[in-house]
């Protein structure tokens, strides 16, 4: 027989119950919309001026402006925004009486700092014990580094990922798209949700407070994906690898006829595979003797498979090569500059790109959508990004119920 609980309404979105004040900055904004876009109603808190997202490029047709940023239209999407001064007495206050009325608060500032304005979790879980408080910071709510800043290239660097990029010869590279603060923020916005799940089963209802670090969220994927079996296993550091893979056997990307690039490898059961591609081509040379078959031979001398491969692939125009060699059961892929990523066919049959209304902007502009699919409770952008303090009439007045004289005192004041 189906459980009382199977029996519940299923919400349209994930997180359609949720509320969540989001202090995030920049470290956090990405797990924030995660929330938002999964349904949660999400209210940013600004400062008067604006985040540090809206004062930073690239801009809508290059038009400066706390409302043109397209930082802040991708990583505020679905949110809801009040202007809300902290530092100051009645900010604070208004801020601890928003906090009685939501279930999750995320905060990106430094260690210390909320407990000295009187909102530290401990301090808001007093008056809602139900209360979870998500910090997001560089290094984490305590230890050696805990007090120091960082922003993403030092979360890159600190979490080992910058020293595997770039090639073996030259500095390592900071990688781009922001992968510190997106780690953090998937981590974040993990734990978030369990921590829902874990308050909603406690026949008490209690919140958590949640501490996450950008080093170790970082650190986790580099030392899961590159060094686990090089230094865990063999002893060996992995270093930058180029165009190859860390701890692979060789180049692993070429450039094809067109200009374009492809990922390759060989997998070791489809060796022959390979062979007979590079035989129609006259291509095969040393590589047909037996030896060549056996993987432990490429991985010690991988610059004859290379070679060949080069060689092949400057015959074919990229897509043609990725169907041949997915067509022969060969891993090769093409390397996607965003250009390709907008016209793939993969990412277009499955409907990942979005088409967003801006009013304010008379104008459509095209979004990356869900990175999951949920078939009952879809993660869905509901609408643009807000504008600075669009929401402070919804939320001070029709939550808070303070009078039309009460907020414009606190906008004159530069509390809101």
């Amino acid at each position: 027989m189906p459980s009382q609980q199977s029996q519940l309404p299923v919400p349209d979105k994930a997180l359609a119950d949720i509320q969540v004040l989001d202090l995030s900055l920049e470290i956090g904004a990405y797990c924030t919309k995660i929330l938002a876009d999964l349904g949660a109603r999400v209210i940013r808190v600004e400062p008067p001026e604006g985040d540090s997202l809206r004062h930073k490029g690239p801009y809508y047709h290059g038009q400066v402006g706390v409302e043109t940023s397209l930082r802040h239209f991708h990583y505020n999407t679905s949110k809801k925004s009040i202007t809300l001064d902290i530092e100051t007495p009645d900010g604070a206050a208004l801020l601890r009486r928003l906090a009685q009325r939501c279930d999750v608060l995320v905060e990106s500032y430094a260690p210390g700092h909320l407990a000295s304005l009187g909102l530290s979790h401990e301090e808001l879980s007093k008056t809602n014990p139900n209360l979870i408080t998500a910090s997001i910071t560089p290094f984490g709510q305590q230890g050696a580094y805990s007090g120091y800043v960082g922003t993403d290239i030092v979360g890159a660097a600190m979490g080992g990922l910058m020293a595997l990029c770039g090639f073996p010869d030259d500095p390592p590279n900071h990688p781009a798209g922001l992968q510190g603060y997106h780690l953090a923020s998937i981590a974040a916005s993990t734990g978030i949700t369990l921590a829902i799940c874990a308050r909603d089963m406690d026949p008490a209802g209690m919140g958590s407070h949640l501490d996450i670090s950008m080093q170790e969220a970082v650190s986790m994927s580099t030392i899961q994906t590159a060094n686990a079996k090089f230094y865990t296993d063999l002893g060996q550091t992995p270093n930058r690898a180029g165009m190859g893979s860390v701890g692979g056997s060789g180049r692993s990307i070429h450039q094809c006829r067109d200009g374009g690039w492809v990922s390759f490898v060989v997998p070791p059961d489809f060796w022959d595979n390979f062979i007979v591609w590079l035989l129609e081509h006259d291509l095969a040379e040393e590589l047909i003797a037996p030896e060549w078959s056996e993987p432990v031979r490429r991985m010690e001398d991988p610059g004859p498979v290379a070679d060949a491969t080069g060689k092949l692939a400057a015959l074919y125009n990229r897509n043609d090569f990725f169907r041949e060699a997915q067509n022969r059961r060969l891993l090769g892929m093409p390397v996607n500059t965003i250009d390709d990523l907008y016209e793939d066919e993969q990412l277009n049959s499955r409907g990942f790109f979005v088409e967003i209304e801006h009013d304010e902007l008379q104008d459509t502009l095209t979004y990356p959508g869900a990175p999951m699919l949920l078939s009952e409770t879809p993660y869905e952008i509901a609408h643009a990004a807000p504008s600075l303090g669009e929401h402070n009439e919804e939320v001070f007045a029709g939550e808070l119920g303070l009078s039309a004289k009460e907020i414009e005192d606190l906008r004159s004041s530069g509390v809101i």
